[in-house]
Parts: C-alpha cells; sequence; structure tokens
C-alpha cells in the first residue's frame, strides 16, 4: 500500500507541475492580445527601424548609415 501512495503523490505533483508550467508558456497570440489591451504595441525588438541606406565602414568592419554630406 505505501508504494501505491508514494506513485499517486508523484502523479498528483507531475499534474500541478504540467499545470502550473502551461500557465507560464506565453504563446505569441496571447502576447500580442496583452499588448493591445495595454496599449504597448510592439516593441522594439519586433519593429524594425529604418536607418535609411547603408554603407561598409572598412575601419569598424560593420554596416553604417550613410552620412549625409
Amino acid at each position: 500500500m505505501p508504494p501505491l501512495i508514494v506513485v499517486v503523490a508523484a502523479g498528483v505533483a507531475a499534474y500541478a507541475g504540467y499545470r502550473w508550467f502551461s500557465k507560464q508558456i506565453v504563446s505569441p497570440e496571447d502576447a500580442a492580445a496583452v499588448g493591445a489591451k495595454t496599449g504597448a504595441g510592439a516593441t522594439s525588438a519586433q519593429q524594425a527601424k529604418d536607418l535609411g541606406t547603408l554603407e561598409w565602414d572598412e575601419a569598424a568592419g560593420a554596416y553604417r548609415p550613410k552620412s549625409v554630406n
């Protein structure tokens, strides 16, 4: 009988852990709905910033916005 109690307790703990974990996961649809409710809109990671024309900078080894002279 004691092993049965341990198995039932482990099952209850696993089910509770599953329910807790499923509440922690946020799908993109849910995140968009929360953003729409709060009026936050898209974050900077989701929204691309227009840098204009880029040119290669040899000194830095990266693309930089083209300077307007």
